[in-house]
């Protein structure tokens, strides 16, 4: 890099390993497997960790029962996934309703309300929760310990509850210089939703082509990338069949996909030039639905996938730099959490996840996954010293502390399209730097 005063830059390399194996799909999959075995194998791996928890916040006289041996009055504990009856959840008759020209209820922004009902499901049964726990804040899918006692009603009384809880944390290497991983999410290439211009200078910062020579000096020691996705822009489905164009008459015309996916190999040609670049895939982008998203083909980046600086990974992402563990998402984890209760914040949905053991409780329930039987991959093994999350609606990030020592930066990484800013950690000491560049143009 070289700047206006001809002082010149190298650009800092860090060591790397993807740890995201169990993300990845190696054997040919099956999709016919119902879901409730993954509520099984969730509840089985997690019926442990939860009551290690239960009985050191609540000793070991009040004693562990299952649904079928509880008597009514008796205080004891439970142990099971809490399921929430939402009125406002769709249903698959509304997607039936559409083909059939018959009125819908309207697509809601959140399914929770003020009148749902909360219970918690074991293997063969299930019980109505009342008493004291907030359905505002709790989600279908975590495994929760409750204690109370059964009332006259058949319903559960919660006199409190608990969680796992964070697992261990590896500890945290000592790291001596500045060493920034840089993170973007929702380029939105390929619509008209797309920030051409600070994107551009976006990448020019970064490449070392714009700024001060502090300003470059400092981009020199971003290590990395990680582009968080929603690379292209959605395409915008029309559901009036009168204004449907014939099919030949659009033969000739160019998806906003194929133009958005062009623009993207435009953007990485120049960045990975320069430093790595992870790619992880989004709900825009061409790729599987279902979590966890497989890597992007790299046929779709003919120019920029020649270049070794390329690395196509999954959603969720998980990876060490220098030996600080880094586990993310593109954000459709957060995005249901917030539909499925009145948590508005994403930093406190990202640490409930943590609290919870679970990255994407809500699936399969109301988030699309694979129907995994005898693993889930989504509990969390080990807290990650940097959690992050995609396509947020603001810039933010946030220190928390475990019970145990756990240390983790919660980092929530905007729309870039909507939210034109670029967030960099330091290994060094996990200080955030945002830099917008809205008004830099």
């Amino acid at each position: 890099m070289v700047s206006e005063t001809a002082q010149t830059f190298s650009r800092v390399r860090s060591d790397f390993q993807n740890t995201s194996d169990r993300f990845v799909f190696t054997a040919v999959r099956n999709s016919f497997p119902q879901y409730a075995q993954l509520y099984f194998t969730r509840l089985e791996i997690m019926r442990g960790r939860v009551r290690e928890q239960a009985l050191q916040k609540w000793g070991r006289d009040i004693p562990i029962r299952t649904l079928s041996e509880l008597t009514k009055d008796e205080p004891c504990i439970i142990i099971g996934t809490a399921y929430k009856e939402m009125e406002l959840k769709p249903s698959v008759l509304k997607d039936l309703s559409e083909n059939l020209d018959i009125a819908t209820q309207p697509i809601l922004p959140r399914y929770a309300g003020d009148h749902d009902t909360l219970l918690l499901e074991e293997e063969t049964q299930r019980i109505v929760l009342v008493g004291n726990i907030d359905m505002r804040e709790i989600v279908t899918g975590v495994t929760v310990a409750i204690m109370g006692t059964e009332n006259e009603d058949g319903e559960f009384v919660v006199k409190d509850h608990c969680f796992a809880g964070m697992p261990p944390q590896p500890e945290y290497p000592t790291i001596n210089t500045d060493c920034y991983i840089a993170f973007l999410s929702g380029l939105n290439l390929g619509g008209d939703v797309s920030s051409l211009a600070t994107l551009d200078l976006c990448i020019e910062s970064l490449t070392g082509q714009f700024g001060t020579a502090v300003q470059q000096k400092k981009m020199s020691k971003v290590t990395a990338l990680v582009l968080a996705g929603n690379h292209i822009a959605p395409v915008k489905r029309d559901t009036d069949v009168s204004d449907q164009k014939t099919r030949y008459l659009t033969r000739h015309s160019s998806a906003g996909s194929i133009d958005g996916m062009q623009a993207l190999d435009g953007v990485l040609m120049q960045l990975v030039a320069c430093m790595n670049v992870f790619l992880m895939p989004g709900a825009n982008d061409p790729g599987n639905y279902m979590l966890p998203q497989q890597s992007l083909h790299p046929c779709m980046l003919p120019l920029s996938n020649k270049s070794t600086g390329l690395r196509l990974v999954t959603n969720p992402f998980e990876a060490e730099f220098n030996g600080v563990k880094f586990l993310g998402t593109s954000g459709q984890n957060i995005g249901d959490i917030y539909k499925n209760c009145h948590i508005d914040e994403p930093l406190t949905a990202m640490e409930k996840t943590l609290t919870w053991t679970h990255i994407a409780p809500t699936a399969p329930d109301t988030l699309a996954c694979y129907p995994f039987t005898d693993v889930d991959p989504f509990i969390l093994e080990a807290t990650p010293h940097v959690y992050f999350a995609g396509n947020q609606g603001a810039a933010g990030y946030r220190l928390v502390k475990g019970p145990t020592g756990q240390t983790v930066l919660l980092l929530s990484v905007p729309d870039f399209s909507k939210v034109p800013t670029l967030m960099l950690v330091n290994l060094k000491n996990l200080e955030v730097e945002r830099i917008t560049f809205k008004d830099a143009i």
